[in-house]
């Protein structure tokens, strides 16, 4: 039976070291209670949305699940049943409530969604399964995410409510494996540890590249933090980067002899992240910076709540506007991406 749904993957992060912290204890029947500790928790949210398990099709795949919302469509909002819906609501559910290992740590879950047509039959030995490309994508798509986020598909984005997409970020272009691409907007519905507080080392960039090679290499993409140009246009100037291998922290300006200080201080000449403006105009909006001096970490927000949070709260000490930018998206821009060093996941 072919049927629209949206299909979500469910993946706890650090999972691999989950497990050998816990048979360490218990052995290998302590990897069974945590698998059955997350499958309660993933049913738990099913039933907290209204969905029970047995109206949905669910898998356990011991780190997580595959889980099936099956659309209804009907002249009838009564009788309409929207599967982005619930995979959104689902994913709220299961990022709002903490959950732990039965050691006192703190489970955390990433997730991918992506909505179409796929095939459901039943199996004498395994009850209902499917098969589709829109599994495939949400496989992909959670194999993107970072803890505590979310990536769903533009069939997907376009079901929910305006009120709903409202939290989502622009559409990106996402690498996956085997350098497949796909068409996502991302979602943070859990940041953990705060990033001002728990992550001392920024990083900031427009090239989709550099941001999944970062990404690699054990950083985590946090949030767009501005929109910049990507090329040069009248009254724009270079915003560039330097780095200090030994403070590990990355330096961005638009002032040429700043620039020069840092590369006589040891800084190394790194690339030029794309265009700002020095002045504001009626689009932009200023890009403060900060600084921590016991870390040596520079932090860029265009937030005043995070400005003030990070100097009332996490001794960062405000700088100066570095420069002004976009907030949101407008023609010529591309995103100014912000990753953090924080936990690191399994591969």
């Amino acid at each position: 039976m072919k049927v629209n749904a949206t299909a979500v993957v469910v993946d706890t992060v650090q999972y691999q070291s989950i497990c050998q912290r816990i048979e360490a204890e218990l052995g290998p029947q302590g990897t069974g209670l945590l698998n059955a500790r997350i499958w309660l928790t993933i049913q738990s949210a099913l039933i907290t949305i209204g969905r029970h398990p047995d109206e949905t099709i669910c898998k356990s795949t011991g780190d997580g699940a595959i889980v099936i919302f099956k659309s209804v469509e009907s002249e009838d909002p009564a009788e309409r049943d929207n599967s982005a819906d619930y995979a959104h609501r689902f994913a709220e559910e299961l990022f709002r409530n903490p959950v732990h290992d039965g050691f006192n740590n703190r489970l955390r879950f990433r997730m991918g969604a992506a909505t179409g047509c796929l095939a459901i039959f039943e199996s004498s030995s395994q009850g209902a399964e499917f098969a589709g490309l829109v599994v495939i994508r949400a496989s992909r798509l959670e194999s993107r995410a970072d803890p505590g986020q979310l990536l769903i598909d533009p069939d997907t984005f376009e079901r929910l409510t305006p009120e709903q997409q409202e939290g989502y970020e622009s559409e990106t272009k996402i690498e996956a494996k085997n350098g497949e691409a796909y068409h996502a907007r991302r979602r943070v519905f859990d940041r953990g540890a705060d990033s001002i507080a728990a992550n001392l080392n920024h990083y900031y960039t427009a090239d989709p590249k550099e941001e999944a090679k970062a990404r690699r290499a054990g950083l985590l993409y946090e949030r767009i933090a501005a929109y910049i140009l990507e090329q040069p246009e009248t009254g724009s100037v270079p915003f560039v980067r330097v780095y200090d291998p030994i403070q590990d922290d990355h330096f961005y300006t638009t002032d040429v002899q700043e620039k020069l200080k840092a590369l006589a201080d040891n800084y190394a000449d790194e690339t030029e992240v794309g265009f700002v403006f020095d002045t504001p105009n009626k689009l932009t909006v200023p890009l403060f910076r900060l600084y921590h001096a016991s870390h040596g970490d520079h932090f860029y927000t265009t937030s005043d709540e995070e400005r003030d949070r990070a100097i009332d709260e996490f001794g960062y000490e405000y700088e100066f506007v570095s420069c002004h930018v976009f907030e949101t998206e407008v023609p010529g821009a591309v995103p100014l991406f912000r990753l953090i060093s924080y936990c690191p996941r399994d591969s």
